[in-house]
């Protein structure tokens, strides 16, 4: 479904969105220990610090979190918008991978 949205709307640009194990994502935030916020947990993936977003763990959740996805991927290049580097698609509804923005959040 995440392939076919990203085809479907990104008039054949390449938007690259690395798949991540669920390991490889609890060994980044220490078996998500450290929660930032409802769902937002800070943690180290590649050697670079990101933030790690967890839906409720229902399945209704999955599409939206596709299309989110998709939209987030499509608007990484703005400034002004939390960068998307990847997901996990083996969590259900999917884990997304965002860049840390280490100066705060436009709210700040």
């Amino acid at each position: 479904m995440l392939l076919e949205k990203l085809i479907a709307t990104c008039n054949g640009r390449c938007i690259p969105i690395r798949n991540f194990s669920i390991e490889e994502l609890m060994r980044a935030n220490n078996n998500y220990d450290n929660c930032q916020s409802l769902g937002w947990y800070k943690g180290s993936l590649e050697g670079r610090i990101v933030f790690i977003r967890v839906f409720p763990g229902r399945e209704v959740w999955t599409g939206f979190v596709i299309h989110y996805l998709v939209i987030s991927a499509r608007m990484s290049a703005h400034n002004n918008v939390l960068r998307s580097i990847g997901c996990c698609l083996d969590t259900r509804p999917p884990t997304l991978v965002y860049k840390f923005v280490a100066n705060g959040t436009l709210a700040d």
